[in-house]
């Protein structure tokens, strides 16, 4: 009788060079669909785990993610062995993060949006007119930018 699996892996290359390791991975250890994984994999760099999580945001989904570098610096990710990845994971030290987040109205036709973010939000205005901001920390009213020039 086969072993089943430790965890239900959703692998996923964040970059060309990571092709055929992502192949390799999805062959050795299956491929889940991201709503049935319980581990999102993602080789790549940083920029490809911060695309995973907004992936994740969009289709609601909320499984830990698990960063192979395969990028320049790679600060949010793991060596990029391939060997022992249900070992590997199993003794990853857990960090929780919490994305910003951005609802914003469009002046135009009043239209609310939302938009999440893990290190920064920017603002580009198409027109001269200022922007009026309120920031909430913590569900309380800041005072740190009240309007935008």
């Amino acid at each position: 009788m086969e072993k089943q699996p430790i965890f239900k892996f959703h692998f996923e290359s964040g970059k060309p060079e990571a092709d055929e390791a992502c192949s390799f991975c999805q062959m050795h250890y299956g491929q889940y669909d991201l709503e049935q994984a319980n581990v999102h994999v993602v080789l790549g760099g940083d920029g490809s785990v911060l695309s995973a999580l907004h992936t994740q945001i969009e289709k609601g989904v909320d499984i830990p993610v698990f960063g192979l570098n395969y990028g320049d610096k790679g600060k949010m990710c793991n060596d990029p062995s391939l060997t022992g990845l249900n070992e590997r994971v199993q003794r990853a030290e857990r960090q929780i993060i919490f994305p910003l987040k951005l609802t914003y109205t469009l002046s135009q036709n009043g239209q609310k949006n939302q938009a999440y973010a893990f290190n920064e939000f920017t603002f580009f205005r198409d027109s001269p007119q200022s922007a009026h901001l309120l920031i909430l920390l913590k569900n309380e009213v800041t005072d740190l930018i009240a309007r935008l020039v």
